[in-house]
């Protein structure tokens, strides 16, 4: 399901003409340095993604840690957000 999701994703953004593409990853809780690391780890690798789609996007990546995100909650907040700004 994930690898399907992530296609659609790409496919989808390789659409658009974004200006700014905001990519904030998350991490389900364990360890709070840890879970930043990981949390950033995986917005990065998506945003690698992305980014060979929309190279001339600008990108915010960030890690938010064990932040509780809502749209996470199915995958127990083990997940990336990517929000996109059209210019």
């Amino acid at each position: 399901v994930y690898k399907r999701q992530q296609m659609a994703l790409l496919k989808s953004v390789k659409k658009v003409k974004a200006t700014k593409i905001q990519v904030i990853g998350y991490a389900q809780p364990s360890a709070p340095q840890a879970d930043i690391a990981l949390s950033l780890d995986r917005a990065i690798e998506v945003r690698k993604a992305v980014s060979k789609l929309v190279p001339k996007a600008n990108f915010i990546t960030r890690g938010a840690g064990p932040k509780s995100q809502p749209l996470c909650a199915k995958y127990k907040n083990k997940c990336v957000v990517v929000t996109i700004t059209q210019g």
